[in-house]
């Protein structure tokens, strides 16, 4: 086979392919809703799944671009997603439209997405119901001692490196004041990640960001969900 042969072959796969994820992007245009311009494959997520920007940060960048406009339009990967402005609309209508979106892409295979950000109205509303008592003005306050336990520790932790001189990785010292807070507040054990570089919990919580599988789960959820439920 010359490549002649092998680009009439291959041309026409990759040219549905393009024309696949392409097709949807004017979703939001023929219905007269204002939005960034997608990118080919992730949508307006480039930036986020190349670790460039922080969701926080394009989330707030969009805000600031179309804050006059009551809603736009965004896309992950080739999904439509509808970002409401208007104050009213949020408050009759913005749980909906998250869980509508993200409810079907939600895999059986993965427990740990079956969480209220993730979960379609019909799951989502008997799950709030017994989440709320735990977030009621007197669990919070009942919180509060734990998280000042925590911050003791990280004013110790930084007593310690300041007086030594050492350089400090603030992400990652973040990351395990966060770590502590979390095993005192939510599972009642005292992780002491500060301290402990060998912390368990604070091992599987990097690799939720840095293994590669689950990075390529993150961006086939985005680009192709439908693989999600076929492989899992």
């Amino acid at each position: 086979m010359d490549y002649y042969q092998l680009l009439f072959a291959i041309g026409p796969v990759v040219l549905g392919i393009y024309y696949f994820y392409i097709s949807n992007y004017n979703y939001w245009k023929n219905r007269g809703i204002p939005g960034p311009k997608p990118g080919l494959f992730l949508g307006n997520f480039w930036g986020v799944i190349t670790g460039k920007y922080a969701t926080a940060t394009v989330v707030k960048n969009w805000y600031h671009e179309f804050k006059h406009e009551p809603v736009f339009g965004i896309y992950e990967g080739r999904a439509p997603l509808l970002v409401i402005n208007d104050l009213e609309l949020v408050l009759r209508r913005s749980h909906q439209g998250l869980f509508l979106i993200y409810g079907p892409r939600t895999s059986n295979r993965e427990p740990l997405s079956q969480h209220l950000f993730l979960l379609e109205s019909e799951r989502w509303r008997p799950l709030r119901s017994k989440l709320s008592p735990t977030f009621t003005s007197g669990k919070l306050k009942e919180m509060f001692p734990l998280i000042v336990e925590c911050a003791g520790h990280l004013e110790k932790f930084l007593d310690r490196v300041a007086n030594n001189g050492e350089p400090v990785e603030c992400r990652e010292m973040a990351a395990k004041f966060t770590t502590d807070v979390i095993g005192n507040c939510a599972f009642g054990i005292s992780m002491n990640a500060l301290e402990d570089e060998d912390c368990e919990f604070r091992r599987m919580g990097r690799k939720i960001f840095t293994d590669f599988r689950s990075q390529a789960r993150i961006v086939c959820r985005q680009i192709a969900p439908s693989l999600i439920k076929v492989f899992g």
